[in-house]
């Protein structure tokens, strides 16, 4: 029996971000630590939070583990035609990771994972750090973690690696893309 497939780009991330129930009000930190289970809240209520003004008390900027920004919930609401009573849950967080984020919005990830004509590692780490500035790129302030480069080179190569692998013993590109995109116990 084959040992489950632990995502390493999204541990990396993960260690960024503060997991699943981490969140901002429009400044890295300005959480101070604190956590909302969002698998009680809806997506409705989740966007409902996120689009309140600015200067309200209860909005909420980047949230999850991948800090969603509301422009990122709200596209990938339409992209994966996503139920707005479902609960914001681990799993819904990483559907919206591993079918919108890197592949749809930061495409250059999936095509290099997947080994498309072209791609470059260049090109998928780029898109990563401009979707999390900690991802090798510059992290928003100075206490902020900073994820080297090449650790996220390392993860997006194990990655290819391991699509690859499944490509060859006969998965589909769908069956091997949910297996290198799958976290351990989701």
């Amino acid at each position: 029996m084959r040992t489950p497939v632990s995502n390493p780009l999204s541990a990396l991330i993960e260690r960024g971000s503060g997991g699943y129930g981490a969140f901002n009000r429009g400044r890295s930190g300005d959480s101070q630590g604190q956590r909302i289970d969002f698998s009680r809240l809806t997506l409705r209520q989740v966007q409902n939070l996120q689009h309140l003004p600015r200067n309200d008390p209860d909005r909420l900027f980047a949230i999850g583990k991948y800090q969603l920004i509301p422009s990122s919930v709200d596209l990938a609401v339409r992209a994966l035609k996503l139920d707005p009573v479902q609960a914001f849950d681990p799993q819904l967080q990483e559907r919206i990771f591993s079918e919108y984020l890197i592949v749809r919005k930061r495409a250059s990830v999936h095509a290099y994972i997947a080994g498309r004509d072209g791609a470059t590692v260049q090109q998928a780490l780029a898109q990563l750090a401009a979707e999390w500035a900690y991802l090798g790129g510059t992290p928003a302030d100075a206490s902020a973690i900073a994820i080297p480069t090449d650790e996220v080179a390392q993860a997006l190569e194990q990655m290819r690696a391991q699509y690859a692998e499944a490509i060859g013993r006969g998965l589909a590109g769908k069956q091997a893309w949910a297996l290198v995109t799958s976290v351990d116990g989701e």
